[in-house]
């Protein structure tokens, strides 16, 4: 079964940690892939990275995949600064 959730418009240092925890929620729910929807994100920066990361290793340490969809091109470059495309940036097929 292929989950499908959508983020939150902002995540920053004041919420991370609850859209992190509601992302793991999501991804307990799921059973074998999680798609993670994020067109509605309006702003990215560190701190959105952090949380991406954080619900990938979730995922994986469930044996599931977690895959990001809809990325701007503001969060797609902080990921390939960060040295992180080959982890976050695996279904580019499916990303507009």
């Amino acid at each position: 079964m292929d989950n499908h959730f959508v983020t939150d418009t902002i995540v920053n240092l004041e919420n991370a940690e609850s859209v992190k925890i509601h992302g793991y929620a999501l991804i307990d729910k799921a059973s074998d892939k999680v798609t993670i929807d994020l067109a509605s994100l309006k702003h990215a920066n560190s701190v959105t990275i952090a949380v991406l990361c954080a619900w990938h290793r979730y995922a994986a340490r469930r044996d599931m995949s977690a895959v990001f969809i809809n990325l701007d091109e503001e969060l797609r470059n902080i990921i390939v600064l960060s040295g992180l495309q080959d982890v976050l940036l695996l279904n580019e097929s499916t990303n507009p």
